[in-house]
């Protein structure tokens, strides 16, 4: 005979009383069952947390009415689930594999743990690039530079060039000054940027290509009343190998899983050695 299932929900009163209650606990002798699937009780404790800040009224009410609900459904199904499953066998070895798994991967995140946080020096980001470059491919145009706009009709654009492709310092601090006097829109990428992102102060429609990305390369285009000057420090195109500085971050968190590997593996082989020595494990038994 089918167990006979009872859901109670209780009235308005007592669902505005757990709404009231429901960001504190309860005293432990006044915590009412609010709603009871079978043996399963769902008391008003449980209904902390439930309704989150600024939800008054009407809302509230609604919030706890639906996940009452909610949970009556989820465990009336799980019931009938349980009765017509109970003889599956399959479904008692998914779940126990489930368990073993679940047991399995926190015991590796345990011992991982105590590795996660070791510092990753400098030199052993540089060995591991050394060693793995050829992993480490561009997928993109990346450049080091210089772009600033200049109204057409300032006089001392040659100037302002020849500081600005000059290979020497001096001369490109006399630039930098010459542009901040002037109050022209400057920007310089002094670390590694998309080629997209260089070329992103120029007028939208305005493109300057990837194939102006070559180290040492002076570009200019004109747009409207201004002049773009555009300067390439450094360039490395898709396909080349990415800039140590570039990838350093990547290689210290493979570094960093590779020792949470190790930490994982060296647990477990110190586990199956203990217990092949204390007879717990045993290998090639013969009936």
């Amino acid at each position: 005979m089918k167990r006979i299932v009872k859901i109670v929900i209780l009235s308005f009163l007592l669902l505005t009383a757990a709404i009231s209650s429901c960001r504190r606990l309860p005293d432990l002798n006044t915590d009412p069952v609010v709603a009871r699937v079978g043996e399963r009780e769902l008391h008003r404790s449980d209904l902390a947390g439930v309704v989150s800040v600024g939800i008054v009224g009407e809302d509230s009410i609604q919030v706890v009415e639906t996940y009452i609900e909610g949970w009556a459904r989820r465990y009336i199904k799980l019931d009938e689930a349980e009765r017509m499953l109970k003889d599956n066998k399959d479904i008692e070895r998914q779940i126990r594999e489930y368990r073993e798994a679940l047991l399995i991967r926190n015991i590796d995140l345990y011992y991982g743990e105590q590795a996660k946080d070791t510092t990753v020096t400098e030199t052993q980001i540089a060995d591991y690039y050394a060693v793995h470059k050829a992993e480490f491919m561009l997928d993109r145009t990346i450049v080091k530079g210089i772009v600033v706009r200049v109204p057409v009709s300032y006089r001392q654009q040659a100037r302002l060039k020849e500081l600005l492709t000059s290979p020497q310092a001096p001369r490109r601090q006399d630039f930098r000054d010459m542009a901040v006097k002037n109050g022209f829109e400057m920007r310089e990428f002094t670390t590694w940027t998309a080629w997209n992102d260089f070329v992103a102060m120029l007028p939208e429609g305005e493109k300057v290509t990837a194939a102006n990305a070559v180290t040492g390369k002076y570009t200019e285009t004109t747009f409207g009343n201004y002049k773009y000057m555009l300067f390439v420090d450094s360039a490395l195109k898709n396909g080349d190998t990415a800039p140590l500085e570039r990838v350093s971050e990547s290689i210290a968190r493979i570094i960093r899983n590779a020792r949470i590997n190790d930490a994982i593996r060296t647990n477990e082989d110190s586990l199956f050695r203990a217990g092949l020595a204390s007879g717990e494990i045993e290998l090639g038994i013969k009936n």
